[in-house]
């Protein structure tokens, strides 16, 4: 009589402690004491870069953003476009805090019509949930046109 009523006892703790699992957690329901999932995008602020201009040879550009987001950030991507085309992108890299940033190397301006070229700069970022803010503008930099005379130093070749 003894072991069917233990078993019983120890059947019926088993039960109620498999039923305490917290709950919460993406729960859509009204009274599953969850917020919902996470639909929400990262928030993206003090998109910037670290300079507007270069002279004919080019150079570094750093990117930087600030990102949050409740989920965790899982991407912070910078794409680079010149007259409408991308070129290149870059992906920023936590820094400080909530500080993101990446370097893109600005080509050198080979320009034959003496022409400035302007790079525009857009940010995105994904948070762990797949969810992916818009794009965020970071500015543009501008290479100014080579003077007459200036050579753009050729690009560099690297032994084999």
């Amino acid at each position: 009589m003894r072991s069917p009523l233990l078993f019983a006892l120890l059947l019926g703790l088993a039960l109620a402690a498999a039923g305490c699992g917290g709950g919460g957690g993406d729960s859509t329901t009204p009274d599953g004491g969850g917020t919902g999932p996470d639909t929400q995008a990262p928030a993206l602020t003090g998109v910037a870069l670290s300079t507007a201009s270069l002279d004919f040879r080019g150079g570094s550009v750093t990117v930087s953003a600030n990102v949050t987001d409740a989920s965790g950030v899982a991407t912070v991507t910078a794409t680079i476009a010149r007259e409408g085309t991308t070129i290149g992108t870059v992906t920023l890299s936590p820094a400080s805090g909530s500080t993101y940033s990446g370097t893109y190397s600005v080509p050198p301006n080979g320009s034959a019509t003496g022409a400035a070229q302007t790079y525009t700069v857009v940010v995105r970022a994904t948070d762990t949930k797949g969810n992916a803010s818009a794009e965020v503008s970071a500015g543009s930099v501008t290479v100014t046109a080579p003077d007459p005379g200036d050579q753009v130093p050729p690009p560099p070749v690297f032994p084999s």
